[in-house]
């Protein structure tokens, strides 16, 4: 499955892996929302370390996928740690920040893991 999710503790990390649509996110995403084992007061990890389909996102998917994370933000404090590997996606979610604040979502680029699990409030 290109995109994938896990629920560890107190964190929802959404993997997505090599070639995928924004479609699959957002189902992918729907469907962790509603996993009953999501615990209420999840952070959110989103992961496209594997991904091979970010570089070729446009400047309206990048504007689309904030606006559809922002609208469901509550489910996961308001806050969205983005994991990138390279300098490219690490700029094209750099990107996404400025998208997700008019979202009313705070979003924030990594390269480290443990750099954003620190910033979204988990101790490891």
């Amino acid at each position: 499955m290109p995109v994938s999710y896990t629920i560890e503790g107190e964190v929802l990390h959404l993997v997505m892996h090599g070639e995928y649509g924004p479609e699959e996110i957002r189902s992918r995403v729907e469907e962790a929302l509603a996993d009953p084992r999501l615990p209420h007061d999840v952070h959110f990890l989103f992961d496209t370390r594997p991904s091979t389909s970010l570089a070729s996102r446009s400047t309206a998917e990048l504007r689309d996928m904030a606006g559809f994370l922002g609208a469901r933000s509550q489910a996961f404090g308001g806050r969205l740690a983005m994991l990138a590997s390279e300098p490219l996606h690490f700029g094209l979610l750099r990107m996404a920040e400025v998208y997700s604040e008019f979202a009313g979502l705070q979003a924030r680029a990594f390269y480290d893991e443990f750099a954003a699990l620190a910033w979204l409030g988990v101790e490891r």
